[in-house]
């Protein structure tokens, strides 16, 4: 996939980041892939939390968004696990920034429980 595959995907969904013209002339570079990939992901997680109520009884919405993904991702055990664990570490990541701030110098649980899922998402799946 390249950099303007994904640019051209943000432009159809009128989602796309302004590129200032002095820094890309040409466009978005190959170099840029990673982050349109992330403002991608962003687009799509933003339409999805917008169209699914998680704890309601809509959970068939749930379903419906988890049957598209395994459509796309497959069975293949490994390649399951590796995204699984791939948007585990992401989201643990964003997670341990969220209690930047919190006074008495105490880990908060959701800052803990975002650590062990870092730890979780780097240890190999042939060891659990």
């Amino acid at each position: 996939m390249s950099s303007e595959q994904v640019y051209a995907a943000l432009v159809a969904l009128r989602r796309e980041p302004i590129l200032d013209p002095e820094l890309w002339p040409d466009g978005p570079r190959q170099d840029d892939l990673r982050r349109l990939l992330g403002v991608l992901l962003a687009v799509v997680e933003l339409e999805i939390t917008a169209t699914t109520r998680l704890g309601s009884d809509q959970d068939t919405d749930v379903a419906e968004v988890l049957l598209g993904w395994s459509d796309q991702v497959g069975s293949t055990p490994g390649l399951f696990a590796n995204v699984l664990a791939n948007r585990l570490q992401r989201t643990a990541v964003q997670l341990m920034g969220l209690d930047e701030d919190e006074e008495g110098g105490e880990t908060s649980p959701g800052r803990m429980a975002s650590s062990m899922a870092v730890v979780a998402a780097r240890t190999p799946w042939t060891t659990i």
